[in-house]
This record gives C-alpha cells, structure tokens and sequence, in this order.
C-alpha cells in the first residue's frame, strides 16, 4: 500500500509518502516439502513480515 501527498508550485514538488509492506498481515510461502511416498507437497510458512516505511520525495 502506498498513500502520497504531493504539493507542487511552478518548479518544486514535495511529498510526504507512507508505504507498508504486507499492510494485512498474511503468512508467507517461503519452501515447500515433498512426500514422495504420499505425494503430497506442503508449504513451510513464515511470518507475519510487515515493514512500514515513512519518507519525503522531492524535486526541483
């Protein structure tokens, strides 16, 4: 998820950004292990990982 407020004049912009990633907090695949004899395959999970991130753009 990205939210972003720009303010622009003639030749500048700023903006302030906030950024998360994973913002609904889901588990993640990260290996799957196979059974040969039961052929079956089952996701190893890991998680919930979520990073926030706040920042300012700008350009003149």
């Amino acid at each position: 998820m990205r939210l972003e407020k720009r303010w622009t004049t003639e030749t500048r912009t700023v903006a302030v950004v906030l950024e998360w990633f994973n913002v609904l907090f889901q588990e993640e695949a990260f290996d799957w292990r196979c059974d040969d004899r039961t052929r079956q395959c089952t996701p190893e999970y890991i998680g919930p990982v979520t990073i926030p991130s706040i920042g300012v753009e700008g350009a003149f």
